[in-house]
């Protein structure tokens, strides 16, 4: 059974003022449509329907947020090598030979013609060669997190508009 103060008088065409759908109880002529009205019922329109006594109905809607999520490219990550220079000193030991002068007196024969000495000495020569130090590996690998998403649903709610105004109804 149906409230009768939630059908909408309008609906069922006729006005309601004694709380019944009987023309004769309103002075025994039938309501007059309103201004522009065509005098038939309103055709139901997608979800409005004709209940099985007789009643109308209306169906409700909402919007309900369905999160998923997407794969999306955020970044890129790329391996170079360059060159950095820098400057070592090391301290190499070297040797030289110098000549040292020694004065003896002769006495006997004096030889004539030149002396010569040949001097050496060790002079730090630098080579450089190439090692392998370390090996860098890149990977990647997945992190768990959360994120808090913030969407706004709509939902219909039902007026019940009446000869005493709008009732709001849930």
């Amino acid at each position: 059974m149906t409230d009768p103060e939630l059908v909408d008088p309008a609906a069922r065409g006729t006005a309601d003022t004694a709380g019944t759908d009987d023309p004769a109880s309103t002075g025994g002529a039938p309501a007059e449509p309103a201004p522009g009205a065509s005098g038939a019922a309103e055709q139901p329109v997608g979800d409005r329907g004709e209940g099985v006594d007789g009643t109308e109905s209306i169906t409700l809607h909402e919007e309900r947020a369905t999160v998923g999520t997407e794969r999306v490219e955020t970044g890129r990550v790329r391996l170079r090598k360059h060159v950095v220079t820098d400057t070592e000193t090391v301290e190499v030991p070297v040797q030289r030979e110098e000549i040292s002068i020694e004065r003896t007196p002769i006495d006997g024969e004096v030889s004539e013609g030149d002396v010569e000495v040949t001097l050496h000495e060790d002079r730090p020569v630098v080579e450089t060669e190439t090692v392998a130090t370390e090996q860098v590996n890149v990977g990647k690998h997945s992190v768990q997190d959360t994120q808090e998403v913030t969407t706004e649903t709509a939902r219909e709610e039902l007026d019940i508009e009446g000869d005493e105004g709008v009732v709001r109804g849930s």
